[in-house]
């Protein structure tokens, strides 16, 4: 294969004075960020911000393909503000609780008083903004640096523990070599989040080392990647050479456990290192400085680096093994100079394969599928609910929405919202029948977690699946899951006690009258702060849904969790879609899972004014924002010829995957932007857009959004014969919005469409709104169950659209398969 080059980097790395790179100053308003976008930020985005800055700075910058150049960010865990944003929510309980407390002692206009002061301390305390949803995603991380340097490729974070690095490096890698990038970015960090993310981190690593090493300063390390090839036609120095990235997994039932340590090179010229992207810029450092770094080679007093035997240029492996089961190592290799029209040299006894025949992008079998939304089971419940009359949203159940606290209709707040409806699916209580996993491990497993198991077992047939080869399971996901902010809030709680001194309206009280409030306001509560345990850390882990699948179920799969905020279970299948074409994976489970029915995500979205006050409905003329809805989709991807030879039943085929971002605004949309997917999306295929019959829309169900989605749908699927008009529907009228879940949910109804030779319509549909203008393309807004007829010279094809915030926009044909 060609290798990669490394043109530019960059490296932040904590100090004695400053460890987590708390204090590092970072100008946001240079990289065009208001005051009023900047305070929610999570400290992770500053700091990548930064150092994308630092790595983009210099003449790389002026060679740059903007248009065509990827950010791939690599996160571990949840974030500082998604932790704040939590304490925020979660502390309405104990303001409640003071409020109650106050009540049986004193008047209720003491009461009031006191609890209206504690909330906007609180607030205070937490620095509580509109904004916040978006600052605490992850996906805001690579989004905000694509508009930051107008970078307008695929944007995505992913989470693969301990190997998260590498999985960044060979997605980026991968679609480099496909052409489907010109250049990428690729961005890692690790720092200390928040003492009980720390503690459950310590709790993990007794239980595999029995004892925990020392928190490790804060590093943050940005690479620019080319081709070699293009790297040579744009003049870049060349830092090193990537020439692969191997993966392993070991499969194995029970707790998250690495596969056994084990180091491939070794010797003087070739440097196996165990560590993150920071560990490989000291490699790259290494190398051009000819040194090694102390402690790389243990013994070696000489940090002399000589070069291979007979000059052949210095290598080195960095590995990873993650707690999920899986082993990755990247090579890199020296740059040595090249005269004009000569080959790059192949370096003795190099592992790198040679690269997959051109013509090799065959079309990608879907052989399986699984679904869990609310009132929908299973995959066979799917097509009855969202082709149907009626939608599956209602009232929360109040032990998901305490009305009581949170719901304040027509009310725009900060610690409250104004609807309580949304899409519930109950959380799986018991693991699926031939799984077995103890009562204790399962309770700390998060509902996302729960739901995928519960969904793959429907897509293997509840066995273990036995599938041969190498695989990947990636998942549309929050990067922070639910059960990881809401623990980590909870364990936060004691501390509020310190802002009732700042409650005039109980100056009059005594410390220990001040303190034995605190303390019964605390047992109303009745919020039990679990122990940090190994268990309650794989629990929390993103990627631990993927690794849940692929050790219980016996696959030879790489995990990795995929944000790409509302688009990210299309970014996990374009990531799996990339993957299989290159001949890197044998097969792929992929899909999205997210349960926003929280009294936490209503609270961010409707201080963001993003909920429907009434309900979901796309593209009609009463739409006002969106009603959210949890939910799991899950398939089986194999490449059609290897699908075929297996026997498989071919469900439907996906033919091509577009990616963009925006590059401009982190919340509002943009036409050009979603355009440019949708045409991306049809690179290197024999149909275009107008043999494609029905579009299953990303839908929000906001003004603003179901406009420009109509605008990018025209420029790319205009012009139209008028007696063949393209259907557009949305899912989402039915289900509500399933953020990480909703391409998955559009995926899954565009499959049963085309099976059941049917365009279903958009339930709660009356009237268009008139600022939309589908018969300038021409389309109609599917309203009723229609027969959908087969083309005259081909099958019939559809497509599915995922944005979101932050601009990240992915786009998918699916087609028909026509047994030969």
């Amino acid at each position: 294969m060609e290798p990669i080059a490394i043109v530019a980097a960059s490296n932040l790395r904590g100090e004695p004075h400053d460890p987590q790179l708390a204090a590092l100053p970072v100008d946001l308003a240079a990289l065009g960020i208001p005051p009023v976008q900047a305070g929610p930020m999570a400290r992770m985005q500053v700091l990548m911000l930064d150092a994308a800055r630092r790595c983009l700075a210099g003449p790389v910058a002026a060679k740059l393909a903007k248009q065509q150049t990827d950010v791939v960010v690599a996160v571990r865990g949840g974030l500082d503000r998604q932790y704040a944003n939590a304490l925020r929510v979660e502390s309405s309980r104990y303001v409640g609780a003071v409020g109650e407390v106050l009540r049986a002692d004193f008047d209720e206009v003491v009461a009031d008083q006191a609890v209206q002061q504690l909330s906007r301390l609180v607030l205070d305390h937490v620095g509580a903004s509109s904004h916040d949803r978006v600052g605490e995603m992850a996906s805001s991380i690579p989004a905000r640096i694509a508009a930051a340097f107008s970078l307008q490729g695929r944007t995505l974070a992913v989470e693969a523990a301990e190997a998260s690095s590498h999985l960044a490096l060979w997605h980026a890698m991968t679609c480099l070599r496909s052409g489907s990038a010109a250049a990428s970015l690729v961005l890692a960090g690790e720092r200390s989040e928040g003492e009980f993310a720390d503690s459950l981190r310590r709790a993990k690593q007794n239980q595999l080392n029995g004892e925990c090493e020392p928190q490790q300063p804060a590093t943050i390390t940005a690479l620019l990647l080319k081709t070699r090839a293009t790297a040579l036609r744009d003049g870049d120095e060349v830092l090193a050479h990537l020439l692969e990235c191997q993966w392993t997994q070991l499969p194995r039932s029970g707790t998250f456990r690495p596969p056994p340590f084990e180091r491939v090179l070794d010797g003087a010229t070739a440097v196996a290192v165990e560590g993150n992207l920071g560990d490989l810029y000291d490699l790259i450092v290494g190398m051009g400085e000819k040194q090694l770094v102390p402690g790389w080679l243990p013994g070696r007093s000489d940090l002399r680096w000589p070069p291979g035997p007979g000059g052949a240029p210095r290598r080195a492996a960095l590995t990873a093994h993650a707690t999920t089961g899986s082993r990755a190592e990247i090579v890199i290799e020296e740059p040595l100079p090249v005269a004009a029209g000569v080959g790059p040299p192949q370096p003795a006894g190099s592992r790198v394969r040679p690269a997959p025949a051109a013509g090799t992008r065959a079309p990608i079998a879907v052989v399986a599928r699984g679904a869990l939304f609310s009132q929908i089971a299973d995959a066979e419940q799917f097509w009855e609910v969202v082709s149907g009359g009626r939608d599956a949203l209602a009232p929360l159940p109040a032990e998901a929405f305490d009305r009581q606290l949170y719901h304040r209709p027509g009310q725009v707040r900060l610690d409250t919202s104004y609807t309580d409806l949304g899409g519930h699916v109950p959380a799986p209580q018991s693991a699926p029948p031939g799984i077995v996993i103890p009562p204790a491990r399962y309770a700390q497993l998060d509902v996302a977690q729960r739901a995928a198991l519960q969904v793959a077992a429907e897509l293997f047939g509840g066995c273990r699946a036995g599938l041969p080869g190498r695989g990947l399971v990636a998942l549309g996901s929050t990067l922070g899951l639910g059960s990881a902010r809401t623990r980590h809030a909870h364990s936060q709680l004691h501390r509020l006690g310190a802002l009732l001194d700042g409650v005039t309206s109980l100056a009059g009280l005594h410390p220990d009258q001040i303190a034995e409030l605190h303390k019964l306001a605390l047992e109303r509560c009745a919020i039990e702060v679990p122990a940090p345990t190994a268990n309650l850390a794989d629990g929390v882990l993103a990627s631990g849904a993927a690794a849940l699948i692929a050790n219980e179920f016996g696959l030879a799969a790489i995990p990795v969790a995929v944000e790409a905020a509302c688009a990210s279970a299309l970014a996990a299948i374009d990531l799996a879609m990339h993957a299989l074409w290159a001949g890197s994976i044998d097969y792929a489970v992929v899909g999205g899972v997210e349960f926003p029915c929280t009294e936490r995500d209503l609270v961010l979205c409707s201080a963001l004014g993003l909920l429907s006050g009434s309900r979901i409905t796309p593209f009609d003329a009463a739409a006002d924002g969106f009603t959210p809805g949890d939910g799991c989709a899950l398939f089986l991807l194999k490449r059609l010829p290897d699908a075929v030879s297996a026997g498989d039943r071919v469900l439907g085929l996906l033919a091509g995957s577009g990616a963009s971002n925006d590059a401009k605004s982190l919340i509002a949309p943009d036409p050009a932007g979603q355009a440019l997917a949708m045409r991306r999306a049809f690179n290197g295929l024999d149909f275009g857009p107008h043999a494609v019959d029905y579009l299953e829309a990303h839908g929000t169900g906001t003004k603003v959004g179901d406009r420009v989605e109509l605008e990018a749908i025209t420029e790319v699927y205009g012009g139209r014969e008028p007696d063949r008009p393209l259907v557009i529907g949305s899912v989402k009228s039915y289900l509500g919005h399933t953020f990480a879940a909703a391409g998955g949910a559009g995926l899954l109804r565009a499959l049963a469409a085309i099976e059941a030779a049917a365009t279903p319509p958009n339930t709660n549909f009356r009237c268009i709104n008139p600022a939309l203008r589908p018969a300038d393309i021409p389309a109609v807004i599917g309203c009723e169950r229609l027969a959908w007829p087969a083309p005259a010279n081909g099958p019939r094809r559809a497509a599915v659209s995922s944005f979101g915030t932050g601009g990240i926009n992915y786009h998918l044909l699916v087609e028909e398969y026509q047994q030969p």
